[in-house]
Parts: C-alpha cells; sequence; structure tokens
C-alpha cells in the first residue's frame, strides 16, 4: 500500500483493511490487518524545530504526533503512555493496540522499525530523513514546557 507523500496535492487518508485468504474462493480468511493511521515525512532535514513541525502538519491537513504514534516505550521521566507496568526507554517490536482507555499503545517505531530512506531499509520513502542514526522526531507532547522528541536509538530527548 502506498498512500499520500509529501508532494502529493491530495493528502487524505482512509483507513483500510486487508485480508488474506487460503482458497481461491476466499471463504477461509488466514489473516487480516487495517491501517488506521498514515504518517507523511516533512522530508526538510534534522534541524526543523517543534514549532516548525506543527505548522507543517496543520499546513497539510494532518496533526503532529504524540509519543504513542511512534513508540511503545515508557520513561518515569518524561512518557508512561507505553506499555503498562514496563519502564524501558526503548521500543518492543509488537503490534500497537488500543489500551483500556482507548488510546493507541504503540506507533511506527514498534511495527516497523527504523523509518529512514537508505537502500537497506525502505527504499522508497522519499519524503523519509536519510541521515540514521539522527532520526528523531518531534511530537506535540510536553514535559515540563519541553516539546518531547523520540528516537529509535535512545528513547526521549526534550
Amino acid at each position: 500500500m502506498k498512500g499520500p507523500p509529501n508532494s502529493s496535492a491530495n493528502k487524505n487518508f482512509s483507513p483500510s483493511t486487508f485480508k488474506l485468504y487460503s482458497d481461491r474462493a476466499k471463504s477461509n480468511i488466514l489473516y487480516s490487518f487495517k491501517i488506521e493511521r498514515w504518517y507523511i515525512a516533512q522530508g526538510v532535514g534534522i534541524n526543523a524545530s517543534a514549532s516548525k513541525t506543527k505548522d507543517y502538519c496543520n499546513q497539510i491537513g494532518y496533526r503532529m504526533p504524540s509519543v504513542a504514534d511512534y513508540t511503545n516505550a515508557n520513561n518515569d521521566d518524561i512518557w508512561t503512555g507505553g506499555i503498562p507496568g514496563r519502564n524501558i526507554n526503548g521500543y518492543r517490536r509488537q503490534l500497537s493496540y488500543r489500551g483500556g482507555n482507548g488510546k493507541w499503545i504503540g506507533g511506527l517505531f514498534n511495527e516497523w522499525g527504523t523509518l529512514f530512506n537508505h537502500p537497506n531499509h525502505y527504499l522508497g520513502l522519499d519524503d523519509w530523513e536519510t541521515k540514521h542514526p539522527y532520526d528523531w522526531y518531534w511530537t506535540i507532547d510536553t514535559y515540563k514546557g519541553k516539546s518531547i522528541r523520540v528516537d529509535l536509538g535512545g528513547g526521549f530527548r526534550l
């Protein structure tokens, strides 16, 4: 599946359900999944500020992601919206799910791993960074008045 990239004039996305069947008659579903969230990377370099990132998201009609949209990690000092009872400042590879309060636990990192445009990873993600390990992302969340950013290698940053 390929959704709208940064360069697309139409950035609309509708959730999509995928079903895999074990037979040609499509009567026995083996696996089904639904993509409910879509992300568009700005693709302008790692020096964008949180406020510029928020402006960009608003400009294209999207919202700035929260920590929970990226990771299922926790950090007692900064963020505790990840996997309940797991205080590890790094994501765990597993599918995201909705917690008892209906909020998502987990996101891009735990489901897809690193997201940067490199031949050994996700070639064709032209809007995503090419400067690993500097693959950190701003969030709408704050801690003590400072914007929280998340990255794959080191967890949370202010």
